[in-house]
């Protein structure tokens, strides 16, 4: 069985430029336990690999494809239904 956990990121992980207390020390334990872990975000703002680089700065070391944007989700569901995401 796949155990895994989708977290989303502001106000779960972070708050602005902050982690959220805790959560750094979660993610850490979550992953000691065995569990994939994904984290979501609804910002269109921020391209993947920045909240790649914000996420390192909070000591969270994850893979681009640990996450899941709004701008993927679009491009993704183009491709699937035969439409040229640009």
């Amino acid at each position: 069985m796949t155990r895994g956990v989708l977290l989303d990121l502001a106000g779960v992980i972070y708050d602005g430029a902050t982690a959220i207390s805790g959560g750094v020390d979660a993610v850490a334990r979550l992953r000691q336990a065995g569990f994939s872990i994904r984290f979501v975000s609804n910002t269109t703002r921020s391209s993947k690999k920045k909240v790649l680089d914000h996420l390192g700065a909070m000591g969270l070391t994850a893979a681009k494809a640990d996450v899941f944007t709004p701008a993927q989700a679009a491009r993704e569901w183009l491709l699937r239904n035969g439409r040229a995401p640009y």
